[in-house]
């Protein structure tokens, strides 16, 4: 390092080996672009890129994680009352059933159970 400190991208390295924020002034706003500055509209074949997510969604791997994170953060029953390990067996049975009804666009999901945790200043979350 020359002298005390060296000069990396609008910052100070000090001796210290600590990063200080310089004052920057910026000329204007930067814009990170969308898909749609990429690609006109009439390229983009918005079927296909919703069916390749919505497979993304449904895939065994990103159901099987998020059973599993279900598992691993205790979930409770929702407003059927079904538990986590009752609704491994309900979904080895019925799930190829059920992301078919989401990819036909006939999945009805039923109503959610809210449930309010407390926080330690008193307050509860939802």
């Amino acid at each position: 390092m020359k002298g005390n400190q060296e000069h990396n991208n609008g910052r100070q390295l000090h001796m210290e080996d600590y990063l200080q924020e310089n004052k920057l002034e910026t000329e204007g706003i930067a814009k990170v672009p969308s898909i749609l500055d990429v690609f006109s509209l009439k390229e983009i074949d918005t079927k296909t890129v919703t069916n390749e997510l919505l497979e993304g969604i449904l895939s065994k791997d990103n159901m099987n994680l998020a059973f599993k994170r279900v598992k691993a953060n205790k979930g409770a029953s929702g407003i059927d009352n079904m538990t986590v390990d009752e609704l491994l067996q309900y979904l080895k049975e019925n799930g190829e059933q059920i992301k078919e009804s989401i990819r036909n666009g006939k999945y009805n999901p039923k109503a959610v159970r809210r449930v309010e945790i407390p926080k330690a200043d008193g307050s509860k979350s939802k």
